[in-house]
C-alpha cells in the first residue's frame, strides 16, 4: 500500500537499472517491462497480496485489448487518458482487483516462458513485488507442451599415466580423473507465465 505522503523519489529509470545490475534475480525480475509512466518506489516491508487468476480469463482480455489495438486509427501513445483508463480498467477486472479504478495503478508485467521450475510461492515473487512498490503480484500460468533445450552432460574419464619425472627417484604409473561437460540437446517441459504487479494508492 503506497501512502499520498512525499517520499525520497526514486525515478523509473534508476530503478530498472538497478534491478538489472549483476546478480541472483528471478524470472520476474529479469523479464519485468515496467508501465508508461510508472513510478517504482521500494517497500521492502510492505505486505504483498499474492493471487493467482485462471490463465483463460487474463488471455481472453488481453486478446480483446490486442483487437481494440488494431481496430484503432492512432496509437495507444496518443490515446486520450479516459481510454487508456478505459483499458486499465479491463486489465484489473480480469486480475479480479476489487480496488476503485481511480486508485489502482498497474506498475508492469513479467512475461516469460521456462522449463525450469519455477514456484510464486518460494518467495522470489513477493520479493521483488517488494522491490517495486507492489501491493498486488497477480500470475498465472499455462502448459505449452515439450520442447528442446540444450543441456550438459558430465563425462569423467578415469585411467594410468606414465611420467617418468615425477618422482626424482623413478618413474611410474599415476591414476587420473578427468571430467568433461558435453552439450546435449534434450527434451523438457516448458511453462508460460505472466504476472501483473498492482499498486494501491490509499
Amino acid at each position: 500500500m503506497r501512502s499520498l505522503a512525499p517520499k525520497p523519489a526514486i525515478t523509473t529509470a534508476l530503478l530498472i537499472a538497478a534491478l538489472l545490475l549483476p546478480g541472483c534475480a528471478s524470472a520476474w525480475e529479469t523479464h519485468f517491462a515496467p508501465s508508461a509512466g510508472a513510478s517504482l518506489a521500494p517497500d521492502p516491508d510492505g505486505y504483498v497480496e499474492i493471487r493467482r487468476v485462471p490463465w483463460e480469463r487474463l488471455d481472453e482480455a488481453l486478446h480483446k485489448l490486442e483487437e481494440d489495438v488494431a481496430n484503432s486509427d492512432t496509437h495507444p501513445s496518443e490515446w486520450p487518458q479516459d481510454r487508456l483508463a478505459s483499458r486499465d480498467a479491463k486489465v484489473l477486472r480480469a486480475l479480479q482487483i476489487s480496488e476503485p479504478v481511480d486508485r489502482a495503478r498497474i506498475l508492469g508485467r513479467s512475461v516469460f516462458r521456462s522449463t525450469r521450475p519455477i514456484s510464486p510461492d518460494d518467495g522470489s515473487l513477493e520479493q521483488f513485488a517488494q522491490k517495486i512498490g507492489a501491493d498486488y503480484a497477480v500470475w498465472t500460468s499455462r502448459y505449452e507442451g515439450k520442447t528442446l533445450v540444450t543441456d550438459r552432460e558430465t563425462v569423467t574419464t578415469q585411467g594410468y599415466v606414465w611420467d617418468g619425472y615425477r618422482d626424482r627417484r623413478y618413474g611410474g604409473n599415476y591414476s587420473f580423473n578427468e571430467t568433461t561437460y558435453i552439450p546435449v540437446v534434450v527434451e523438457a517441459d516448458e511453462y508460460a507465465w505472466i504476472a501483473y504487479f498492482v499498486d494501491i494508492i490509499r
